[in-house]
């Protein structure tokens, strides 16, 4: 082999290392914004949809099975349903983000569509704006419910108390007095967020064909 040849051989080599070694750091720091992005998003949204639905589950305590319902309650339980729907869709949004890179891979996968499917806040949403609506035109602090709006209420109840119970467990076993940082990394270890949003939907998925309508 000539000596000239040999040399433009050692630089290709040089250059396809030194282009390896850059898309390499290039690899490791896109995977680093999407921890910092998980920690301080996906972490907060989970522990935002822990609290609203805690908040959803004590208002529907108190009601407590009773043929009437406080219309400021009923409200601010509206209110907590909206705001537990967005911190899934977030969730969601999240996952669809990462899932159309071609650079950085979830290691799991759900199907958005059978989420979207199984939505039942949107059915619990569209059910609540009813009756307010309806609790509108009625005097008084409290609105009088009929048995299936208390079947639906009782059904809200029971999903709720599912979904407490499985934050309860996930945190519980990492956790300890209030000290979610255990549970903070094990939401970016592994993607195991994408186990959260995941599990969810399974607790959604039970009453998908429930009609939550004002009948």
């Amino acid at each position: 082999m000539k000596k000239g040849s040999k040399n433009i051989y050692v630089l290709a080599i040089v250059i396809i290392l030194f282009v390896s070694f850059c898309l390499n750091i290039y690899l490791l720091t896109l995977k680093e914004v999407y921890k910092n992005r998980t920690g301080k998003k996906i972490y907060n949204e989970i522990l935002l949809a822990k609290n609203n639905n805690e908040k959803i589950l004590k208002s529907l305590e108190l009601w407590n099975g009773d043929n009437k319902i406080n219309k400021k309650e009923l409200i601010e339980m509206n209110y907590n349903y909206e705001e537990l729907h967005d911190n899934i869709l977030q969730l969601l949004d999240e996952y669809n983000f990462y899932q159309s890179s071609n650079i950085v891979f979830l290691s799991k996968k759900v199907d958005t569509g059978e989420i979207v499917e199984n939505d039942i806040y949107n059915q619990i949403l569209s059910y609540m704006d009813q009756i307010i609506q309806k609790g509108l035109y009625e005097c008084g602090e409290y609105l009088e419910l009929k048995e299936s709006d208390k079947n639906n209420l009782k059904i809200m109840l029971t999903i709720s108390n599912n979904v407490k119970n499985y934050f309860d467990e996930i945190i519980g076993s990492t956790s300890k007095d209030n000290d979610y940082e255990e549970f903070r990394k094990k939401v970016l270890k592994d993607d195991f967020w994408v186990d959260v949003l995941q599990s969810i939907n399974k607790i959604n998925d039970k009453y998908k064909n429930l009609d939550f309508s004002d009948s």
